[in-house]
């Protein structure tokens, strides 16, 4: 058994999955959670209990090992306006990805205590999206007739988030229960954004082409760790669980940052161009990232015997804005007369000029389940969850801070899924999620269909794009020595 755990281990750490970037709920772990709604935190009588809530173990029948694959993943995305009024950008992903693996054991002599392992990828998030535009603009009042403009964007975002980590639970009573858990998180990010704005007069000579041109790529990793205390009650028909997450104790990180800015013959004031050049670069730069924990609460109840709904509500807390890393360092800049420490500080959001920081809001989301027999053997799985996102990404652009550009809309989920016991306790439960983005404009990436000197020729960004996405998601999932049915059965406590 152990040679199989390592072997799906390094498959988990090894295929990429169509997550997402600023959100919380995107996935969810264990098939049981994933096809309700995410509602697990009462418990759902399942190994993936362990960690929504820890507490809940002591109530699971039949400890197991539980292994969920979301065996085929697509992930369109397209989002309209985005570079300028009718030039969008699009991004489409299939994959396939195990997210969960985990085991809970009993001891006789202890009969109170459960204890219970797993290892899952929290978030496995790609964006790659670009685009080329050309058209002929009025730019230059002193050049005569039209001038060439070209201009190309690019993205390239990837995060991975790999948990792993232990859970204890301590039975109280035949309904009460404490847990405690501990998870390790390992994180890298890799972020890759350019903008090049070109624009060629009518009459060529090399002083009158104008360039604008920003180029940020930054990647790091951090180790963190954090703990989850937690209660459950078990009542038969009735089940409630209360989870808190602490905020992230950090361990280790470390990065590279690399940022270029060329404006060459730009008209800062009228009649007036200027060139500016500014470049550096850092490697092994110490990186902490930050995550201030969440508090959870979920309700179970029981009807006709043969029936469950599942509800569970997440708050998730905000952090200030913070520096991830923030090199201090001499910008090479040209010109240097100009560019002093205080006007590089000042133009650069008032930080450091390959300093990078984040911010999030608090949000809170909510998730429904339902579940019911549909023979001896077999149950039909419902859910629906909200998705909000944790900010408001902050826009990477030529003058300013480093920000990352990332998504800006809310999600729905959908699920629907059945599952079946066999005679000898295996679980097999089969599921089909479906995702979709929710209707709000955004402020647009770029501009390049106005451009205006005054905005760089590509800053004249206007809150009228927004996103059209859908996914879905075929959900596998494969308990062994799981119980028949659903619903959990007492375990009495021994004096």
């Amino acid at each position: 058994m152990s040679k199989k755990l390592v072997t799906v281990f390094l498959l988990l750490a090894s295929l990429n999955v169509a997550s997402q970037d600023n959100y919380y709920w995107s996935d969810h772990y264990g098939t049981r959670a994933s096809l309700l709604g995410g509602a697990a935190t009462s418990g759902l009588g399942d190994v993936a209990t362990l960690y929504y809530n820890p507490a809940a173990m002591s109530f699971v029948s039949k400890p197991s090992l539980s292994i969920t694959v979301n065996a085929y993943q697509f992930k369109s995305v397209k989002l309209h306006n985005a570079a300028g009024d009718g030039l969008d950008l699009k991004n489409t992903q299939f994959s396939t990805f195990p997210n969960f693996i985990g085991g809970m054991v009993k001891f006789k002599k202890f009969p109170r205590f459960r204890v219970g392992y797993a290892m899952l990828a929290k978030n496995n998030f790609r964006s790659k999206f670009d685009i080329l535009h050309q058209e002929d603009y009025e730019l230059i009042d002193t050049a005569q007739g039209l001038e060439r403009y070209i201009a190309s964007y690019s993205l390239d975002y990837s995060i991975n988030e790999y948990m792993g980590g232990w859970a204890l639970s301590f039975k109280l009573s035949d309904t009460w229960s404490v847990g405690f858990a501990n998870f390790g998180t390992y994180r890298s990010v890799k972020y890759a954004n350019n903008i090049d704005v070109n624009i060629f007069p009518q009459t060529y000579s090399v002083s009158s082409i104008i360039y604008v041109g920003s180029q940020v790529d930054f990647d790091y990793y951090t180790i963190k760790t954090v703990f989850k205390p937690s209660i459950a009650l078990d009542a038969k028909n009735f089940k409630f669980g209360m989870a808190y997450t602490t905020p992230s104790i950090h361990i280790m990180g470390s990065g590279n940052v690399y940022r270029k800015v060329s404006l060459l013959n730009v008209e800062f004031s009228p009649g007036v161009f200027s060139s500016v050049s500014l470049v550096d670069n850092r490697r092994g730069v110490n990186v902490i990232h930050k995550e201030n924990g969440a508090f959870a609460i979920g309700i179970s109840w029981r009807f006709k015997k043969r029936a469950w709904l599942h509800f569970t509500h997440e708050t998730f807390y905000g952090n200030n804005y913070y520096l991830l890393f923030d090199p201090e360092n001499e910008v090479n800049a040209y010109p240097d007369a100009y560019f002093s420490p205080d006007t590089v500080y000042r133009w650069f959001g008032e930080q450091n000029y390959l300093a990078y920081g984040e911010q999030s809001i608090n949000l809170t989301n909510f998730g429904l389940g339902f579940e019911t027999k549909i023979g001896e053997r077999w149950e039909l799985l419902l859910g629906i969850r909200t998705d909000v996102i944790n900010s408001g990404s902050v826009s990477t652009h030529v003058i300013g801070r480093i920000g990352t550009e990332g998504s800006k809309w809310w999600l729905l989920h959908y699920s629907l899924g059945f599952s079946r016991v066999s005679k000898k306790g295996k679980k097999v439960t089969v599921g089909l999620e479906y995702g979709m983005a929710t209707s709000n404009n955004f402020y647009q990436f770029v501009n390049f269909t106005e451009p205006t000197t005054g905005k760089l020729y590509y800053l004249n960004i206007e809150k009228t794009a927004y996103a059209s996405q859908y996914s879905f998601e075929i959900v596998i999932g494969i308990e062994l020595h799981a119980a028949k049915g659903f619903t959990s059965e007492e375990i009495p406590v021994e004096p």
